[in-house]
């Protein structure tokens, strides 16, 4: 799996790059990842197990970016597909963290608020 922002973009110009992208996976291209100014970057944050990058921002260039795609990847089922497993639906987890220097601001209540999903507990 891969992931990115929107940045700048409009959703409509966001969809158009994340599919472009999902498609240049396919091909094996690279593209540029976007107007946002990630640490890593693109072509190094999928390395490992857990792909992982950071983006230190202002508060008005986050607000713009309101967006995050996660698009599929080539890998493994790519060259077996007798095993079937380019069909199935995969688990991911999205893990965003928001730190800011002002310590008047409560960030956590509106973001939990927006973001609290009901968890179904299997016994």
């Amino acid at each position: 799996m891969r992931f990115d922002t929107n940045g700048t973009a409009t959703r409509e110009g966001f969809l158009a790059r994340i599919n472009r992208a999902s498609m240049d996976e396919e091909n094996e291209v690279s593209g540029d990842g976007g107007s946002v100014n990630w640490t890593l970057g693109k072509q190094n944050r999928h390395l490992g197990s857990i792909h992982s990058d950071s983006w230190h921002t202002t508060a008005a260039e986050l607000a713009t970016s309101n967006l995050v795609g996660i698009y599929p990847a080539i890998g493994w089922w790519r060259e077996r597909p007798w095993l079937g497993r380019w069909n199935r639906k995969a688990r991911y987890s999205l893990v965003v963290s928001v730190e800011t220097q002002k310590q008047d601001v409560d960030l956590y209540t509106p973001i939990e608020a927006l973001i609290k999903v009901p968890v179904k507990v299997i016994i």
